[in-house]
């Protein structure tokens, strides 16, 4: 998880977003279970506006997403208050795993970390003990946020050591010029190679800022 700066609105929320509310509250006043159209809060525009502010990542793990893999959640969930169903701050792109996210009764939102919280850094927060996450120095905040989203379940598990493997197959290759070539520091090219790995737009890129502490 990453800090995520909130684009503008799409256009369509700012043309529709009144609209939508108003029709979906008055269905749901004949049926609370009902759920609004997600035809409408997952449009192709707001699809790729949320996109763009996580680099295509899901906005909770990280997961590098395909385009058939984009599903949008409600940070507040639309049976707690049906009026955000359409509001632009309450949209969020989420891997399929971590939408499926514990109800604020089990865990309250409060006691977690909101990406899109410019007064919370996650990285305060969060820590990696190879591909396992974990709360930083004890974080009570950090650890309601993996146990909500369910951040250490074994497929991102799985997906984080697959990219480790990587950067140490990386690491592995400069060393070995390192060693052909008798020198011990690293190369601008070396390190802006390894950097790659906790660029932004990089897969689980707030394990890598940690790991690179430790070799840069």
């Amino acid at each position: 998880m990453r800090q995520l700066q909130r684009l503008a609105r799409p256009a369509i929320l700012t043309s529709k977003a009144g609209e939508w509310t108003q029709r979906y509250l008055e269905k749901r006043a004949q049926n609370t279970t009902l759920r609004p159209d997600s035809r409408q809060y997952a449009h192709r525009e707001i699809l790729d506006t949320l996109a763009a502010m996580s680099h295509r990542k899901c906005f909770y793990c990280e997961h590098l997403l395909d385009e058939d893999e984009y599903t949008v959640d409600h940070y507040v969930e639309v049976s707690e208050v049906p009026d955000k169903a359409f509001a632009w701050d309450n949209l969020y792109l989420s891997c399929r795993g971590c939408q499926g996210k514990l109800a604020e009764a089990t865990v309250p939102r409060a006691e977690c970390i909101d990406p899109c919280d410019a007064g919370i850094e996650p990285a305060e927060h969060l820590t990696f003990e190879h591909e396992v996450i974990r709360p930083q120095n004890d974080s009570q905040r950090g650890r309601q946020t993996i146990r909500k989203h369910k951040l250490d379940r074994g497929d991102l598990q799985l997906r984080r050591s697959r990219r480790l493997n990587l950067f140490n197959d990386t690491l592995i290759a400069i060393q070995r010029v390192q060693i052909q070539e008798g020198r011990q520091e690293l190369t601008d090219d070396e390190r802006a190679l390894l950097r790659r790995f906790a660029e932004p737009e990089a897969p689980f890129s707030l394990m890598f800022r940690e790991l690179l502490h430790a070799v840069l």
